[in-house]
């Protein structure tokens, strides 16, 4: 009995290793893929959708908050290796930051707001906080402040973005829900 309880607990940890594993490759990708793609904004370089947050957000909602920080780690690292310290140092501060506060955010949504707000609005959070940290972390790695003018222009254009990717978001979540192997909370 003992070694079938262990067996089952050796399963569940393959799959949910398995199940990130494909989750982090799926993040990596939209990263490469969106960074091939040419900046939306045509005032500021480097806007990007954010479309590996959508498996941020789902890694939030299905798994729990650390996971979701080891698939901002592997993709953080992933930057470093293709595109420098300064955008790794840019990518750990959004990513990082961001995910913390989408998880502050779902928290609020589940207790206070008892699931009254969509996913929508947690991409939007997630994206307004991720230009904010990566306008900080520039602006000590350029010591300058005057970067922070930018901080209006940063919040519009992530309320933008983190509401096209949010219902990107709900749009894929069927097909995201399928590749779900894993138990939720290891």
């Amino acid at each position: 009995m003992l070694l079938q309880d262990k067996n089952e607990i050796y399963k569940k940890k393959s799959k949910y290793i398995a199940t990130v594993g494909i989750l982090t490759s799926f993040a990596l990708i939209l990263g490469i893929v969106e960074n091939q793609l040419p900046s939306i904004s045509l005032t500021l370089p480097g806007v990007k959708l954010g479309l590996a947050n959508i498996i941020v957000m789902y890694v939030l909602e299905y798994f729990n908050v650390s996971t979701a920080l080891i698939i901002v780690m592997a993709k953080s690292l992933f930057v470093l290796v293709t595109r420098g310290i300064v955008a790794f140092s840019l990518s750990i501060s959004g990513g990082f930051f961001a995910t913390v506060c989408m998880a502050l955010f779902y928290l609020l949504i589940s207790g206070i707001l008892r699931g009254r707000m969509s996913s929508i609005s947690v991409s939007v959070v997630g994206a307004v906080m991720h230009n904010l940290a990566q306008l900080a972390v520039f602006a000590l790695l350029m010591k300058t402040d005057v970067v922070f003018y930018y901080i209006p222009y940063l919040i519009i254009v992530g309320v933008i973005m983190g509401f096209i990717t949010g219902a990107i978001y709900q749009s894929v979540l069927y097909m995201l829900k399928r590749i779900h192997i894993g138990e939720s909370k290891i």
